[in-house]
């Protein structure tokens, strides 16, 4: 995970990578660890670590984890959603979720 401004960015496999780039898999889950949980809370979520909307993060960035496949551009979108659903030997499982924009 990456934190570039407002945007968070990540990389998915291809299978992956392409559900959620055509709008069938609006969201991805991640395992973070206590830093990167960290840089999501800001002091009003900071107790209660179901997000909405008061959140620092506003952008998604997804790229594939393979560069070299054609068709498999990194693509941007807007956030609605994050949402701690649950911890894992110290980690921490988080959904991001965005809605889907059509392509022009």
């Amino acid at each position: 995970m990456e934190i570039d401004g407002n945007t968070v960015i990540f990389k998915s496999v291809p299978f992956n990578f392409k559900a959620e780039q055509r709008g069938t898999k609006p969201n991805t889950e991640r395992l973070l660890n206590s830093t990167e949980f960290k840089a999501l809370l800001t002091d009003e979520n900071e107790k209660y670590p179901v997000f909405s909307y008061d959140y620092l993060l506003h952008r998604i960035r997804i790229g594939c984890t393979d560069p070299n496949l054609k068709g498999y551009d990194p693509f941007e979108r807007e956030l609605t959603d994050i949402r701690k659903i649950g911890e894992l030997c110290g980690s921490y499982l988080v959904v991001f979720s965005w809605m889907h924009e059509p392509w022009g």
